[in-house]
């Protein structure tokens, strides 16, 4: 949740192996797509051409608090 709410940088890695670095410095809510230029997968007749890697993230939140936790949440956002 702190990562979705603040942002982060990732590093993952490919399919050909190679790593891949993923940042959000915004707010990101579920279902977001983020489009990453060039470090799609290889274009079938000229190999040498990339497309675009689509990333969309999963936010998942938690389904209790207890209510120590709530009363934090409380504190915090207000």
């Amino acid at each position: 949740m702190l990562q979705a709410l603040v942002g982060f940088e990732k590093t993952i890695e490919h399919l050909d192996k190679s790593q891949v670095v993923v940042s959000r410095s915004d707010v990101t809510v579920h279902g977001h797509v983020e489009v990453i230029r060039g470090k799609g997968m290889p274009q079938h007749s000229f190999p040498s051409v990339t497309g675009d890697m689509l990333v969309t993230f999963v936010v998942d939140f938690p389904r209790y608090l207890t209510q120590k936790q709530k009363d934090g949440f409380r504190k915090l956002l207000s």
